[in-house]
């Protein structure tokens, strides 16, 4: 498999290339009055209109600083595209399914639903998000229901 590296706070994660868009530099964006804190605004990218969503807020990690290796990825989340704020994406590897072990085997009780698992790469722990996962049922709707009305 092949994933993005990306980075919050100074953990590791990565995201399955195939579900990613393109990873852009932080832009402008287009701020919707009266949407969650989480959503950030929306971004006209290449003529299509995608939420932007603070990674690090959705999964109650503090906001998003704004550095110069911040990015925005364009991923696809159950067939809609939405861009995900992050401290920074730095490299594309491939992970071998044997170095990923299943996150129910890690014996947490927090809500991990949004990870695939954790991959070992040499020295590396990396935390697989599944992005289809990673927004709530009623998240999706009320964003839909602010981005479609505005």
């Amino acid at each position: 498999m092949k994933v993005i590296v990306i980075h919050l706070d100074n953990q590791e994660y990565a995201l399955d290339i195939q579900k990613v868009v393109s990873i852009e530099t932080i832009k402008e964006l287009t701020r919707i009055p009266g949407t969650p804190s989480y959503l950030k605004g929306v971004l006209n990218l290449r003529g299509h209109i995608s939420p932007i969503i603070d990674l690090k807020e959705i999964l109650n990690m503090g906001e998003a600083a704004k550095t110069e290796l911040s990015r925005i990825v364009i991923v696809y989340v159950n067939g809609t595209q939405y861009g995900f704020i992050v401290d920074a994406a730095t490299d594309v590897i491939d992970i071998h399914p044997d170095s990923v072990q299943q996150t129910n085997s890690l014996h947490v009780k927090e809500n991990l639903d949004f990870l695939d698992g954790v991959a070992t790469i040499e020295n590396r722990l990396l935390l697989l998000i599944n992005p289809d996962k990673i927004l709530k049922e009623e998240q999706i709707e009320v964003i839909n229901q602010q981005v479609n009305s505005k």
